[in-house]
């Protein structure tokens, strides 16, 4: 085992992991991680409905709630138990359970008396002890796929998921992404497919725009290389954002690779268990009296500023040791001059790239460092505050106008309107095709 294995595993992981180090099975083909908080076994079983298996799974389902909020995932807990035969019981915390013919069940109680999750770290430490397990099992043997796969129970997950991730991957390492698709009922089409379009805009537009962050943070969609997990720590214990934060720190180590197969099939679904994500946002926009003409996306402008910043990034070294380094003002209007200018301020910009000037000794060294510092989230901080000073959300056909939702190699259709298909019809063949 890597020493920084060895030393994620006895200083970093949860005491969960340290608590299954002898379990009598092993030859395990692969691992999945599923948090459930206030969830049913039935969602369980769908998830894994559809797989088409040529080995033993391992699924390490953690059974999380906060304090107060734990009843209904203590049903789910005793369902399980009751349901499904023990093959091993460890720990109060843990039982491994005969869940299919094919798959085992590891069980993780996270919702009993005294053992529920802390409020302030939600489904990020419940996801970051999963996940920690499936590390330690796959550094014993227990486990074969160095891959950790990591879901969520509002999903169906697809036949070939385990078969997905392409030869080559392993020397990579990193994190890969499935693509996935919305399913809702009636009440919640449009609501879910202005959610979806939104997600796709976004990572469309940072495609466009140069960022080396352009892809999709979905913690339901998300396969980790355990060697590269560990080098970042883990999931941050958050109550949402986690699969944001850990994918970030990823991108800067061994990369972030989208899949363009097979769909994951999501669930949309109403719900309050995380401050924002899916469920909160469906919520939001279901509530506004005609979704498709109030539901708002980011302003196109802000996305044209970004690729100015991110174009100039890549000529700061050579244009050194000018005092102006980071000013750009050719070919701009006043005002987008002087939005920028705000921006790269309030965000600290100047200070970064002066720091990187006298500490970096070679051009590729900068553009390693510069990229480190303007991340995931930095990327996110410069829309918002573009957003919140400047240029303000807009409707759904203003940000049809973008120049990257033009783009003829996506076949966009310029000439679809609300008159002339509905509005759910519309959603629909726009996402189809500004999906990357």
């Amino acid at each position: 085992m890597s020493d920084f294995l060895t030393k994620y595993l006895q200083n970093y992981a949860e005491a969960e992991a340290a608590e299954l180090t002898d379990i009598p099975f092993s030859g395990y083909a692969s691992c999945l991680v599923i948090p459930a908080y206030n969830e049913s076994e039935a969602s369980i079983d769908k998830v894994v409905s559809r797989l088409e298996l040529s080995g033993r799974i391992l699924l390490v389902l953690i059974a999380n709630a906060p304090t107060g909020s734990a009843q209904s995932t203590r049903q789910l807990v005793r369902q399980m138990r009751r349901h499904h035969p023990i093959k091993w019981q460890g720990t109060h915390l843990s039982c491994l359970l005969g869940f299919t013919p094919a798959i085992d069940l590891l069980l993780i109680d996270r919702c009993s008396d005294g053992r529920e999750i802390p409020k302030r770290r939600g489904v990020g430490l419940a996801r970051k002890i999963g996940a920690d397990i499936a590390t330690q099992l796959i550094c014993e043997g227990v486990v074969i796929d160095p891959w950790i796969y990591t879901t969520d129970a509002d999903v169906c997950l697809p036949a070939g998921y385990f078969n997905a991730v392409p030869t080559g991957a392993e020397e990579r390492r990193g994190a890969v992404l499935f693509p996935f698709r919305h399913n809702a009922d009636a009440a919640l089409t449009d609501a879910a497919l202005l959610y979806e379009l939104s997600l796709h805009y976004y990572v469309r537009a940072l495609r466009w725009a140069g960022s080396p962050y352009a892809y999709h943070s979905i913690g339901s969609t998300l396969a980790v290389h355990y060697e590269s997990y560990a080098m970042v720590r883990g999931f941050p214990r958050r109550p949402a954002g986690e699969d944001f934060y850990l994918l970030n720190k990823i991108a800067k180590v061994a990369g972030v690779f989208p899949l363009s197969e097979p769909d994951i099939d999501i669930e949309a679904r109403e719900s309050s268990r995380t401050p924002f994500g899916t469920g909160t946002n469906l919520t939001k926009i279901k509530s506004l009296q005609t979704p498709v003409d109030q539901y708002l996306f980011y302003h196109p402008e802000s996305f044209y500023l970004l690729k100015v910043w991110l174009d100039r990034m890549k000529t700061i070294w050579i244009d050194r040791p000018a005092s102006t380094a980071i000013h750009f003002h050719t070919g701009l209007t006043d005002g987008q001059i002087s939005a920028l200018d705000a921006c790269l301020t309030a965000l600290q910009i100047p200070q970064a790239v002066t720091k990187g000037l006298q500490q970096y000794r070679s051009a590729e060294s900068f553009q390693r460092y510069l990229h480190g510092w303007f991340d995931a989230l930095k990327t996110l901080k410069f829309i918002h505050f573009l957003r919140d000073q400047t240029y303000p959300s807009v409707a759904l056909m203003e940000m049809l106008t973008a120049p990257f939702m033009h783009d003829p190699a996506a076949g966009f259709m310029t000439d679809l309107s609300r008159d002339r298909v509905g509005r759910t019809q519309l959603l629909e063949q726009i996402i189809e095709k500004v999906r990357l």
